[in-house]
């Protein structure tokens, strides 16, 4: 959870599909952390059959190129969101939580 707390996990901005991803990989970035991507063998992972929209989120660019991005970081993200942290499953390669919010 170091990592995730050091970029205030990730935006709470976006909408719908699209922008999410390269916002957490900015965030990563801005505090000179590296993204190691596994083999393809190693880096799978099974989501489920759950719904979620296709809707491409309209503001995504926007979002995106905010200026002041690393003030933006600390003040929108897991700091700012009320939960409770029901359980916590170490894996090799990632961690499982079930938050209550």
């Amino acid at each position: 959870m170091d990592q995730l707390d050091r970029i205030n996990g990730a935006s709470n901005s976006f909408e719908g599909w699209g922008g999410e991803d390269d916002d957490l990989w900015q965030r990563i970035q801005m505090i000179g952390m590296k993204v190691v991507k596994p083999d393809k063998i190693k880096g799978q992972f099974y989501e489920g059959n759950f719904y979620h929209s296709r809707d491409k989120n309209p503001n995504r660019k926007k979002l995106l190129n905010r200026p002041n991005r690393k003030s933006l970081m600390l003040n929108d993200g897991l700091r700012q969101v009320n939960y409770t942290l029901e359980s916590r499953v170490n894996y090799n390669t990632f961690v499982w939580l079930l938050l209550n919010i």
